[in-house]
C-alpha cells in the first residue's frame, strides 16, 4: 500500500511539475503564433510604407479601430509588448520578448 501510495506521489508531482511548466512557458505552438502576429505587423507595416511614403511605420500607424488602421488589435499570448515595433523599408526582422523573457523573432524570407 506503501508503494502505492508512494508511486502515486510521484506521478502526481510530476503531472504538477508538467503543468507548471507549460504555464510558465511558451511552446513551440506559441511561439509561430507570436511569429505570424509579428509577420502580420510587418506586412501591415510594408503596407503603411508603400501607401503613405513614410520612412517608417509604428504602432499607432497600424493598430487600432480608426479608419485607415491596418489591424484591429495585437493580441498577446504571452505579455508580448507590439507597441515598440517600427518598421522601414531595410526591416528584415522584428523581435518580441514575452512575459517569461523570451524572445520571438520573425526574420523576412529572401
Amino acid at each position: 500500500m506503501k508503494t502505492i501510495l508512494t508511486r502515486l506521489g510521484v506521478v502526481s508531482l510530476l503531472a504538477l511539475g508538467l503543468a507548471l511548466l507549460t504555464a510558465c512557458g511558451t511552446s513551440d505552438k506559441d511561439v509561430r503564433r507570436i511569429q505570424s502576429n509579428l509577420e502580420l505587423y510587418y506586412l501591415a507595416g510594408q503596407q503603411f510604407l508603400l501607401e503613405t511614403g513614410n520612412p517608417v511605420a509604428r504602432y499607432a500607424d497600424l493598430v487600432g479601430l480608426e479608419k485607415g488602421k491596418y489591424i484591429k488589435a495585437m493580441k498577446t499570448l504571452y505579455g508580448e509588448d507590439y507597441t515598440t515595433l517600427v518598421v522601414s523599408a531595410g526591416t528584415d526582422a522584428l523581435t518580441v520578448r514575452t512575459s517569461d523573457n523570451r524572445e520571438v523573432t520573425w526574420h523576412r524570407q529572401p
